[in-house]
């Protein structure tokens, strides 16, 4: 272990610096300190995806910028990641519930597990990707952190719509199929609130931008799901 002051280089397990008394830090206390600290920083990030979740409610759009502002930066973008896995084991689940839509063939084993994750996780992942392009494009003032969470955000309505589906059965189609109708509607208003309002994109620019992004997040997906299942 090397002195961070002086780089003088000392035991292993050395605690301080014998040539400068300097303070070390053992590295299996570090490894302790960090893990306990992981543990920490998932509990509050679930603890503020559900703060946020109570936040939006009924009125994801209208409170997307102050639920943003009030959980900062760094948390909203854990707060968008958490939803996304959140969205992510949801798939998994639905998949393992409602053979109907078609995953079976990919359910064996740990394996398959593990690719329906990804899958479930893929809107995210595309969706994000397709959010930095477009703010780029029409000049955005957010960073990596406001994209996760637009992101985050946009696929609550999906989610808890699917959710709701499994719950009212196949039997009703008809209403699944107006949920899924209002779910997108709902997504396509809080993208464009998240790149006016966060990114500060002119209204004109995210008129073209969100049909524009929904489009390349398909395109960015098919690409990803065409790599692991193809």
């Amino acid at each position: 272990m090397f002195c961070p002051k002086c780089g003088v280089k000392n035991e292993e397990q050395a605690s301080v610096c014998s040539a400068c008394s300097e303070i070390l830090k053992v590295s299996n206390v570090k490894e302790a300190f960090d893990a306990d600290k992981a543990k920490e920083q998932v509990k509050k990030t679930a603890d503020d995806a559900w703060s946020a979740l109570k936040s939006l409610g009924l009125d994801p759009v209208g409170r997307l910028l102050l639920t943003y502002q009030e959980l900062g930066a760094v948390r909203a973008s854990g707060v968008g990641i958490a939803f996304g896995i959140f969205f992510a084991l949801s798939f998994v689940f639905l998949s393992y519930t409602i053979p109907a839509i078609g995953m079976s063939r990919y359910m064996d084993g740990i394996g398959g597990f593990v690719k329906l994750l990804i899958v479930g996780f893929t809107p995210f992942l595309s969706l994000t990707a397709a959010c930095l392009i477009g703010a780029k494009v029409g000049n955005g003032k957010g960073d990596i952190a406001s994209k996760s969470f637009i992101s985050g955000v946009s696929l609550l309505p999906l989610l808890i719509t699917s959710l709701i589906s499994t719950v009212i059965g196949v039997g009703n189609f008809e209403v699944s199929l107006i949920l899924f109708t209002v779910s997108i509607c709902i997504t396509v208003m809080i993208l464009f609130n998240g790149l006016t309002r966060i990114e500060e994109l002119s209204d004109k620019s995210a008129s073209y931008i969100v049909p524009l992004m929904l489009l390349g997040s398909a395109w960015i997906a098919k690409i990803i799901l065409t790599s692991i299942f193809y």
